[in-house]
C-alpha cells in the first residue's frame, strides 16, 4: 500500500484511534464528557469517510501480500490529555497527508480532517495549537478573487468595529490586530499581481457590506469578524486543496489559523468535516 491509498489509511486509523480513546475518556466521566461524546460521533462519521480502515484477510493473506497491522485501540484507562495527544498526531498526519495527495478529493478530505481534529484539540487544551496565520512573507503570489476579496472585506469590518468599539479597548484591540494582518495579506497580494485596480473589475469592491449570512442592516460586529473568517477558512482550505508544494501547506497552515480565529469570535467552526459541504 502506497501513495495516497497509504495516506487514507493513515488517516483513517487515526481517526479510529481518536474515537475509540474519546470513548475511553465518555466512559471515565468528568467534565470532558459531554465534548469527548462530540468527538466520537464525529470520528465515526470521519471514518466513513476515508472509507474505513482496511480489513486484514480473513485466513491470512494471499503469497506476496502483506497483512494488515491491527488497528490501535485505546487503553481503557485513557484520559483527556491522550485524547489531546491523538487529536494533535491526527492533525499532523492529515497535513503530511495533504503536502502529498495527489488525488484532490483526498486532499480535501486531509485539510478538512486537519480544521477538524485541531478545533477539538483547541478546545479541550487552549493554546495547544499552533498554526501560522497567512501573512505578506508568504503570500507570494496574487489570491484568487474571492480570497482577495474576503480578506479586503475583513479589513474593512475590522477598522469599521475598531472606530466604533472605543468603549471597549478589548474588542478595539483584537479588530485592529485582525485589520492589520488583512491589510499586510491584501497589499502583498495585489503587489505580486500587480495593481488589482488594473483588472477590468476590481475583485476587492464586495468588501464595503455585511459579510455572507449578516443581516446588512446590522451593525458590524465581532460576529461578523468571526464570519468572515470562517469563509477566509473554506477558502484558504479550496487554495490548499487546488495548489501544490510550499503553497499548499501555507494554505492549509493558514485555514487552520483562520478557523482558530472565527472560534475565538465565537463563531462556530468546529464540526465532523468542516469546508466540505457547500
Amino acid at each position: 500500500m502506497t501513495g495516497d491509498e497509504a495516506s487514507r489509511e493513515a488517516l483513517a486509523r487515526r481517526a479510529a484511534l481518536i474515537g475509540s480513546t474519546a470513548r475511553a475518556v465518555i466512559a471515565r466521566g468528568g467534565q470532558d464528557g459531554a465534548r469527548a461524546e462530540v468527538i466520537a460521533q464525529e470520528a465515526d462519521a470521519q471514518l466513513a469517510a476515508l472509507g474505513g480502515v482496511w480489513e486484514p484477510w480473513p485466513t491470512g493473506a494471499p503469497t506476496g501480500h502483506s497483512t494488515a497491522t491491527p488497528v490501535e485501540t485505546a487503553a481503557g484507562t485513557a484520559t483527556t490529555e491522550d485524547l489531546v495527544t491523538a487529536l494533535g498526531n491526527g492533525a499532523a498526519s492529515a497535513r503530511a497527508a495533504l503536502g502529498t495527495a495527489q488525488d484532490k478529493g483526498l486532499a480535501r478530505l486531509a485539510a478538512s480532517l486537519r480544521i477538524a481534529w485541531s478545533l477539538r484539540q483547541e478546545a479541550l487544551s487552549p493554546g495547544s495549537v499552533a498554526a501560522s496565520a497567512r501573512s505578506a512573507s508568504t503570500t507570494t503570489s496574487p489570491l484568487p478573487d474571492n480570497a482577495l476579496a474576503l480578506y479586503d472585506q475583513l479589513r474593512y469590518t475590522g477598522e469599521l468595529l475598531a472606530a466604533q468599539s472605543a468603549s471597549d479597548p478589548t474588542a478595539r484591540g483584537r479588530s485592529i490586530e485582525d485589520a492589520g494582518a488583512a491589510t499586510a495579506v491584501v497589499n502583498a497580494s495585489i503587489t505580486a499581481g500587480g495593481p488589482a485596480t488594473a483588472r477590468p473589475a476590481d475583485p476587492r469592491q464586495p468588501a464595503y457590506g455585511a459579510p455572507a449570512g449578516a443581516d446588512s442592516a446590522d451593525s458590524p460586529s465581532g460576529q461578523w469578524i468571526g464570519s468572515l473568517w470562517r469563509s477566509i477558512m473554506v477558502e484558504e482550505m479550496s487554495i490548499a486543496v487546488s495548489g501544490s508544494g510550499d503553497q499548499r501547506l501555507v494554505a492549509s497552515d493558514a485555514s487552520v489559523a483562520a478557523a482558530l480565529r472565527a472560534a475565538s469570535w465565537g463563531v462556530e467552526s468546529a464540526e465532523a468535516l468542516p469546508g466540505t459541504q457547500g
